[in-house]
């Protein structure tokens, strides 16, 4: 139980806070009632003699502690509080946050209260002046504090439901943690002291309301029987946990996290009980749990259009061991979980729908496993069910729809049951427990979500209410007659229905405000039972407003709420130790698309990336994982970071993973910090740098279900290659009828036993079309495999149907839907792209080639990878097929340089590597016959078994070199035009250079030409490298010939590599979607300077760590002095203006700006006041003259300036005006040239006036001491206001 309510004497070099709940006349006072608290702090202020009270100290240099002696010395300032909310770190320091108003909005069983916060106040914890950063930033905190979605419960952990509460028997996970909203607050006390002092609190909804059932006996005719039936009441309070974990806004915070933890999850519980006027803890009662949360996958949507589709943000690796952690978190605190989706199968949304299958049909055998072997209770298996509630509940259809739906959940909800507590007079007991959890999603989890949650809780409202009624007041009753009317059929009111439709639907307005910034969709079914064209007009404004809060309030909230969460820190303890280097002009991107530019420092400590309102993102120096740069999206020089979440306390979220943008400097600016940030983070991973193998295996019927089936051979059992890094690629290019969905189709059951890891699986389809899956085995440690991209192309031509002759009959075979599937990653610092195919000829092989976009979607995928691979089916003459004296199929060399190859049964095989690079080792090629006894003959094609070198980290090196890049007599021959371009008209044509070490990019002039274009000028490319170009190994110049267009955007007209490694002539091939395109020729020359004070500029805003003694301490000094100040180096973009702009705007309409002298507010006595009025006596502005002269030093310490929110509007400020009032200690006063500025205690002014007057000071000024009642203000207590003015005019 926490301490509520509280005193607080503000001193000098602490704030004490003291419990006066033993001081109330009534225990169970209503805290809402300000009045009540106020006496029992006015009775302490007068009484000499005090009970013994239990106080906490918050020095402010030292830890808290916790004490019952009585504070020693003379308080500046008495406050009275609800409660104590924690410290909340801003700029200048540390703030202490208070509750100083409540209201009551709901109960728990016996009647007891639930509050919501409507006022807090911010006390400062240190010695000096607050900032207007401060108060700009305090602002927003009130703004989420005040908002009446803040909740907590004094007799009552409201963190933890009910069952945890009261079940001994329950041996599942508390997650009490994840909804204690204000738990990072209350780190600063301790374990022991936050339990006892701080209020917890959650965030979501609370309401309580009264509902009605009437029952009867069983009768012929039982309409009949329910006119006159006396009705039973009963209450029901739902209350709505949000999860702190992963917690943030639509757009912003999507999908899942490295550790498991989700988006929007929220837990809501349905509370049933007899309805009781006296607390009592004694009293029966039932609850309900049911969760939300975003489909546990990495996902995102780009917020720049209106309806964004979702989009995948992970490799399947990493998505499935945080799919694993998300679920057995869920079935170690709710038991067996019934995973209900609720998003489209068809169109945008079915990219979830199929990955969320997926990864159920892939993981949840081993989740099984795992829990299993942990617990020896019987475990319930995840249930997936699939539901599209928009095509179930379309049009007139939704009733309907909400009945299938309900038919498909009933099972499930009978099995899970609700908890059952009886309270008799003697003791209490269990008599169900809710041992399983049904988890809802849609897209947002708002507005579907909300629809099937509340049927479900409706459906199980009577069993709860009929629970209670029977294990209550009538429970002997019944065992005794078994013909009350109780044991008859039950049903609800209709009034009572409308009030439970109300709860639900205030319950999702609530929670979609929180979320979105608006109220939920869909709630007119929720009220009513039915949609209406009222209720799609609002759910149309309400989609407007979605999209203006997304695009000018959200960041805004997002950055509160991280403060909050301790997400983001307002003073980073990193800014204060070693800056290594610091980027400026760089942007970090949202989730949802959007740019801000933040400065990132590299120091000693970890990297700090700072926005321009000085919010800090703190990440340790050692939790670099791993980066990623070939992003499947317009980006051009984007990258992002992971880091290892396991080296951070459970305690700490962070920003995981980061995506920054290098707006200036482009790729190269983007190289040289990932290479700064290799080296300063010192990231060392274990066989980086190996040699990999590289396998491919391709089948030409329905694939093999397991691993012996597809005949690979074993290699553990050859000790010369146990230890390989071995990369495996499985190609089905006709599934089949019968093979695994969503492209399983290529992943074999067993594939785990074999000791391979699961990359990437891809399909053309959701059933059909070519399938492909990536796998990896050997020693693997964390960052060995980078860059995981994947994507999927189907064809517009028509499946093909053939036949063939099986025992002397025909039977149709279908070959599947064309199209094509891609997958690419990074191992050992190489990048390799592999392609599997069923194509119907050249033509629609080159479709598929040039609309394919993994890794860099500039560049054709053929040319961007220094290793690549293509097997598959293509029906017509490829010219591929090339055969030995002995018949068997060899490889091809095209004129582009790229090997084929044809085998049997129409498998095609193409690869080709950059210029320069080779094969450590090419292995036999060999062709294998499988026979199954269930499939019949199954062809298993084995075509790559090789070696590739791999490459070392990319550090940066002290030496730079300018290295200069020459090329003339740049012409193009054999060009073969793109389709639709006309040969006969002469085109413009130039050439376009790039790669991670040139800025921007470098083009040549414009020439008109036919299909031999060429250019008279020199093109000079400059880059900045960490070291030599011909000890880099892999810098190669990316290049593309365009063709310019007057209307449209240019065409290209093909790709080439261009090696850096030699100088003199070239004549490198062209490509385009895997065909031979031309060629081009020219001369290279390379000049090398190492890079001196003079071309030090073009190292732009980084710097490798190179300082002295002296220049380490300059620059200590100098973060010590601006470590609470905004950097002034982050300019802000001008969106980012604008939305400033447009919240100003929008808060005088809605009448809730808050200026800077709103924010702080400094508390007086009430002789000072009277001063003000009066204008009599030094004001605060001459005190803190006095304060800054050198004759006044030491009252520097009397500095105690408090931050004082006011309410959410006029109305409730001028409310609570008239309760709030200053207490202050009853001793013998000061003279007011050693009292605070802030608070002032000097003595009444007539006693210095007149010397005769012997009345002791503190006995004058003794109801100047007190809290007033509302009715007993003095009119010298303030001066009048604006409204008192105008009132009186009038």
């Amino acid at each position: 139980m926490s301490s509520s309510p509280i005193r607080i004497l503000y001193y000098p070099d602490r704030i004490v806070l003291q419990n006066i709940r033993g001081f109330l006349n009534d225990k169970n006072v209503d805290l809402s009632d300000i009045n009540a608290i106020i006496d029992a702090t006015n009775r302490l202020a007068i009484n000499v003699e005090q009970p013994e009270s239990s106080f906490l100290v918050l020095p402010f240099d030292g830890q808290p502690t916790e004490t019952n002696k009585e504070p020693v010395g003379r308080p500046l300032g008495v406050e009275a509080a609800v409660g104590f909310l924690g410290v909340l770190h801003l700029f200048s320091g540390p703030f202490a946050i208070f509750a100083l108003q409540v209201k009551q909005v709901g109960q728990l069983p016996g009647a007891i209260p639930i509050y919501a916060i409507v006022k807090i106040r911010f006390a400062k914890l240190f010695v000096g002046a607050d900032s207007k950063a401060d108060r700009e930033l305090g602002s927003t905190q009130t703004k989420l504090l005040e908002s009446g979605h803040v909740f907590f419960s004094v007799d009552c952990d409201l963190t933890r439901r009910l069952q945890k509460q009261y079940s001994s028997s329950d041996t599942l996970r508390d997650s009490a943690s994840s909804f204690w909203w204000n738990y990072h607050l209350c780190k600063y006390l301790g374990d022991s002291y936050s339990n006892r002092w701080c209020l917890k609190t959650i965030y979501g909804f609370v309401e309580t309301t009264e509902l009605q059932f009437s029952c009867h006996e069983h009768t012929n005719n039982a309409l009949e029987d329910w006119k006159g039936n006396q009705s039973e009441a009963f209450m029901m309070t739902l209350i709505s946990r949000r999860s702190r974990k992963r917690a943030g806004l639509r757009y912003i915070t999507r999908g899942i996290d490295r550790r498991g933890d989700v988006a929007n999850f929220v837990e809501t519980e349905q509370i049933v009980w007899k309805s009781s006027l006296e607390r009592t803890k004694n009293c029966s009662f039932s609850s309900y749990v049911i969760i939300r949360g975003s489909v546990p996958v990495f996902w995102r949507q780009n917020k720049g259009s209106v309806k964004p589709p979702p989009e995948l943000d992970a490799p399947l690796d990493l998505c499935r061991s945080s799919f694993r952690k998300h679920f057995q978190n869920l079935v170690s605190s709710y038991g067996s979980v019934v995973a209900l989706s609720l998003v489209d199968q068809k169109g945008s949304e079915a990219i979830l729908a199929a990955t969320y299958a997926r990864h159920f049909e892939l993981d949840v055998d081993e989740l099984c496993s795992e829990l299993s072997t942990e617990s020896g209770s019987a475990f319930y298996r995840p249930q997936l069910v699939s539901f599209d509630f928009h095509f179930h509940c379309s049009g007139t259809d939704w009733e309907r729809g909400m009945q299938t739906l309900l038919q498909q959940v009933k099972s499930f909800a009978t099995r899970q049951k609700f908890f059952v507590l009886h309270c008799g007079d003697e003791k209490s007991a269990v008599r169900s427990v809710q041992d399983g959890v049904f988890r809802v999603n849609c897209v947002d989890c708002l507005d579907r979500t909300n629809v099937a949650q509340s049927a479900i809780a409706r459906h199980l409202l009577v069993p709860q209410a009929k629970s209670v009624y029977v294990a209550g007041v009538h429970w002997n009753r019944m065992k005794s007659n078994s013909s009350s009317n109780v044991g008859g059929p039950v049903r609800l009111e209709a009034s009572s229905e409308s009030q439970f439709n109300k709860i639900w639907s205030n319950n999702a307005d609530i929670l979609s405000r929180q979320y979105a910034g608006t109220g939920a969709l869909k709630t007119d079914y929720t009220r009513s039972g039915k949609r209406s064209t009222k209720g799609l007009f609002k759910d149309g404004v309400n989609s407007v407003m979605r999209m203006y809060y997304k695009n000018f309030v959200d960041e805004e909230r997002q950055d509160a709420m991280d403060l909050w969460l301790g997400v983001a820190v307002a003073n980073s303890l990193f800014s204060r130790t070693l800056l290594w280097s610091r980027y400026n002009n760089v942007q970090r991107l949202s989730p949802g698309g959007d740019k801000q530019y933040v400065m990132v420092e590299l120091r000693e400590q970890g990297m700090v990336v700072t926005s321009p309102e000085s919010i800090h993102y703190e990440y340790p120096r050692k939790s670099f994982l791993q980066w990623s740069k070939r992003l499947s999206t317009s980006g051009k020089a984007r990258l992002r970071l992971w880091f290892d979440e396991s080296l951070y306390p459970e305690s700490l979220p962070i920003a995981n993973p980061l995506d920054l943008h290098f707006h200036k400097g482009g790729p190269a600016a983007r190289e040289r910090f990932l290479r700064a940030l290799v080296s300063w983070s010192d990231l060392s991973i274990p066989n980086y740098g190996e040699r990999v193998r590289v396998r491919i295996f391709a089948t030409s019927h329905e694939a093999p279900l397991s691993f012996s089936d597809w005949g690979i051979p074993d290699l553990s059992e050859d000790s010369s290659h146990r230890s390989d890094i071995e990369i495996l690629c499985l190609i089905v290019p006709i599934p089949g009828p019968n093979s695994r969905k969503y492209g399983l189709a290529a992943v074999p059951l067993d594939m785990e036993t074999f000791g391979y890891r699961l990359i990437s699986a891809v399909a053309a389809d959701r059933k059909l079309g070519p399938a492909m899956a990536v796998f990896i085995k050997g020693n693997i440690s964390k960052g060995l495999v980078m860059e995981v991209n994947e994507h999927a192309y189907r064809s517009t031509s028509n499946p093909v149907v053939a036949t063939q002759t099986h025992s002397g009959s025909r039977n149709p075979v279908f070959n599947g839907h064309n199209g094509g599937v891609a997958i690419s990653l990074e191992v050992s610092g190489v990048a390799l792209g592999f392609v599997g195919v069923h194509v119907q000829g050249p033509r629609e092989l080159f479709d598929i080639l040039t609309h394919l976009r993994v890794g860099r979607p500039d560049i054709d995928i053929t040319n961007q990878f220094p290793y690549f691979y293509l097997s598959g089916i293509v029906h017509g003459d490829l010219h591929w097929s090339r055969r030995n004296e002995r018949g068997d199929p060899i490889w091809a060399k095209m004129a582009d340089g790229a090997q084929v190859m044809a085998l049997s049964h129409g498998i095609s095989l193409m690869k080709n590597s950059f210029p320069g690079m080779e094969y450590l080792e090419n292995l036999d090629f060999h062709q294998r016959r499988l026979v199954s006894s269930t499939t019949g003959g199954i062809d298993v094609h084995p075509l790559i078994d090789e070696y590739i070198p791999g490459k070392p980290l990319p550090r940066l090196t002290k030496e730079m070199v300018v290295c200069d890049i020459w090329i003339s007599h740049l012409a193009a021959g054999n060009l073969r035009l793109p389709p639709g371009t006309d040969p006969g008209i002469p085109l413009n044509f130039y050439v376009m250079f790039e790669n991670d070490w040139v800025e921007d990019g470098v083009a040549t002039k414009v020439v008109q030409r036919g299909n031999q274009p060429y250019w008279s000028e020199v093109v000079l490319i400059r880059m900045l490298l960490t070291q030599d170009v011909a000890d880099l190994g892999d810098v190669y110049l990316f290049g593309r010939v365009m063709i310019e267009t007057p209307f449209v955007e240019d065409i290209v007209a093909g790709y080439f590599i261009l090696p850096l490694h030699a100088t003199g002539n070239f004549d490198v091939p062209i490509r385009l979607g895997g065909v031979y395109a031309g060629h081009l020729l020219g001369c290279l020359q390379i000049q090398k300077t190492p890079m001196t004070d003079d071309t030090s500029m073009l190292w732009m805003d980084s710097k490798f760590p190179q300082k002295e003694e002296e220049e380490e301490e300059e620059e200590r000094e100098r973060v010590d002095d601006s470590a609470s100040r905004p950097s002034p180096h982050i300019k802000r973009t001008n969106k980012k203006k604008v939305r400033k702009w447009v919240g100003k705007v929008t808060n005088i309409f809605r009448n809730r700006h808050r200026s800077g002298s709103d924010a702080f507010h400094t508390p007086k006595s009430f002789s000072e006041e009277a001063r003000q009025v009066t204008n009599e006596g030094p004001g605060i502005e001459q005190f803190v003259q006095e304060e800054d002269s050198p004759s006044n030093n030491n009252n520097n310490n009397n500095d105690n300036s408090l931050l004082a929110s006011s309410s959410s509007s006029e109305e409730s400020s001028a409310a609570y005006s008239d309760r709030e009032q200053l207490v202050v200690s009853s001793e013998q006063a000061q003279h007011h040239e050693t009292a605070s500025p802030l608070v002032d205690l000097e003595e009444d002014a007539t006693t210095h006036s007149d010397p005769s007057n012997t009345t002791p000071a503190w006995s004058t000024s003794l109801k100047n001491l007190s809290i007033h009642e509302p009715g007993e203000r003095s009119k010298q207590d303030n001066p009048p206001s604006v409204d008192d003015l105008l009132s009186s005019s009038m």
